[in-house]
């Protein structure tokens, strides 16, 4: 799983040493989820957020008439979660599951501010991987 990552951030420009590939892996935890697992429930405070290295999670809201709007599907190399709820410790609007069996990279808050100050290049990096899942969502 720590190979997608390593590609991922090579694609956007972000050369890392052995040093902080190996810092990488002490910040993200690797975790199989199987198809219909929950990873976020509305409602739920959101303890992590999510680099999805194979597979599918798809992110969702549920009406008062009980039917489900989606809101992204997250695949292979793609970030995910509620931030918001995440960084604000506020209840998630949302809804996260997995459509396939999927592999997954997860970190914490804090994990995030590690890595953020321990490769500051890792910032811009993900603030623009957030900003174009946030576009996604809006071209609905």
């Amino acid at each position: 799983m720590f190979e997608k990552l390593h590609s991922f951030f090579e694609r956007k420009g972000l050369q890392l040493t052995d040093g902080q590939f190996e810092f990488i892996k002490t910040v993200f935890t690797p975790t199989k989820v199987k198809r219909g697992e929950f990873l976020l429930r509305a409602g739920e405070k959101a303890k992590y957020g999510m680099f999805v290295a194979s597979g599918c999670l798809r992110t969702y809201t549920i009406d008062d008439k009980g039917k489900e709007h989606v809101l992204q599907f997250s695949p292979e190399d793609w970030w995910t979660g509620d931030m918001n709820s995440l960084v604000n410790d506020l209840p998630s609007e949302v809804f996260i599951d997995a459509l396939e069996d999927s592999e997954i990279l997860v970190f914490d808050n804090a994990a995030l501010q590690k890595l953020n100050e321990y490769i500051p290049a890792s910032a811009t990096m993900y603030q623009v991987a957030l900003q174009k899942s946030l576009n996604a969502k809006n071209q609905e």
